[in-house]
């Protein structure tokens, strides 16, 4: 729920609801491909990740799946 308050607050009408839950999951199963203990949680690394992702998507113009 953060990263969609986050998402609206910060990037409003970029990114739809399934895509940040896409982000959210991606950035949340980073490591290892794996999820980590908390699953409905992002840990400061996981935050940088969707960060990142949230920037590649929009350099290119792309939105994620």
């Amino acid at each position: 729920s953060e990263l969609t308050k986050f998402m609206k607050e910060f990037l409003p009408g970029m990114f739809n609801r399934k895509e940040t839950n896409w982000l959210f999951k991606m950035a949340n199963t980073m490591e290892h491909g794996l999820s980590d203990d908390s699953a409905f949680t992002m840990d400061f690394d996981e935050f940088v990740g969707v960060l990142c992702a949230i920037a590649m998507q929009v350099y290119r113009g792309d939105h994620p799946r």
